[in-house]
């Protein structure tokens, strides 16, 4: 029986390459150079077998295995690289890659029974069960978004939202220097009234951030790197495993002199702007984080609102997706 294979590589000849192979082999394969159409392909079916290239763009392979641990636990990813450096190993690791394997002929036969490992198993008794129970879960949660989305857009809805309490995106600056903060205050002033509007709390170390935030992490965080009492991506790491859709900006001195600022997304670095010769660049990256953040605002309280008028919906929802868990644990011997 073959295995449905996602092979996410911007190297044509890699990916060509490879997915001819194993399409000989007699499994089905699904093949693309693109990051996001990786993701929107994990989030429309289900692959037991996830192959990614560390170097595919945009965000790189490592955000890739992050992205597919959570959005589709049940498959297993694989880490491609031409490198053999300890740090891509490590990284594959730590993200949760069953493998890392590098593009060079004497790994080819470990890549080769890794995949007929996975094939095997899928195949086996009640593999087919388990393979409709995740697919299951997947569209349950498909179709809530979708529902959610619609929801929106109706006018009734839209009414109500109107009379719920409105919240604003809240930003918290960490630095002992004054200058970014006043930039960033300065930005929050002139969002007043648009739907883009957000709130700052100024801070000066990284000790009184984590008493003033851990209780209740902002949305958006933006702090220098080098606070005087601990590391500004310490700061990050703490607040995101409170609050994991934390958006953050740290910035600070880069390599080879000037300035850089680095953004983060779920406690992961995901792109460097530099150079920064004034607080100005900084703050637009901020604004756009704050737009980000407005609308995973205006999504809870959407969600609230659905909480509220499909309350039993809900309930037989997690419900199902309960026993879905259950049942997936229970064959793979966890239960």
């Amino acid at each position: 029986m073959g295995l449905d294979l996602l092979i996410v590589d911007a190297h044509g000849r890699d990916r060509e390459g490879i997915a001819a192979f194993f399409e000989r082999q007699g499994h089905r394969v699904t093949a693309t150079d693109d990051a996001r159409e990786g993701q929107a392909l994990v989030r429309e079916r289900f692959f037991p077998l996830v192959l990614v290239d560390v170097d595919v763009e945009p965000w790189g392979g490592l955000e890739f295995v992050t992205f597919v641990r959570g959005q589709s636990p049940r498959s297993e990813v694989v880490l491609l690289t031409v490198r053999r450096a300890w740090d891509v190993a490590v990284g594959g690791y730590r993200r949760g890659a069953v493998e890392v394997v590098f593009k060079d002929q004497s790994d080819a036969p470990r890549l080769t029974e890794l995949v007929e490992r996975v094939a095997r198993r899928w195949a086996g008794d009640g593999a087919g069960v388990e393979n409709l129970a995740a697919e299951a879960k997947q569209l349950l949660d498909e179709m809530l978004a979708r529902m959610l989305d619609m929801s929106q857009h109706v006018p009734a809805t839209q009414s109500r939202l109107e009379t719920m309490p409105q919240g604003s995106v809240r930003v918290a600056v960490v630095d002992h220097e004054p200058r970014v903060q006043q930039a960033i205050a300065a930005a929050a002033a002139a969002s007043r009234g648009s739907a883009a509007a957000f709130e700052v709390t100024a801070l000066p170390s990284g000790g009184a951030a984590l008493d003033a935030l851990s209780g209740a992490p902002p949305d958006v965080l933006v702090t220098r790197d080098d606070l005087l009492d601990l590391p500004g991506t310490t700061l990050v790491t703490g607040l995101a495993e409170r609050a994991p859709d934390l958006l953050a900006v740290v910035y600070g001195a880069a390599e080879g002199g000037g300035a850089q600022a680095t953004i983060y997304e779920e406690g992961h670095a995901v792109r460097t702007v530099r150079p920064l010769a004034d607080p100005a660049p900084l703050v637009r990256e901020v604004c756009t984080l704050v737009e980000r953040a407005a609308a995973a605002v205006a999504r809870r309280r959407l969600m609230d609102l659905f909480r509220l008028e499909h309350s039993d919906l809900l309930r037989r929802y997690a419900l199902l997706r309960g026993r879905l868990d259950e049942e997936a644990r229970v064959r793979g011997g966890g239960g």
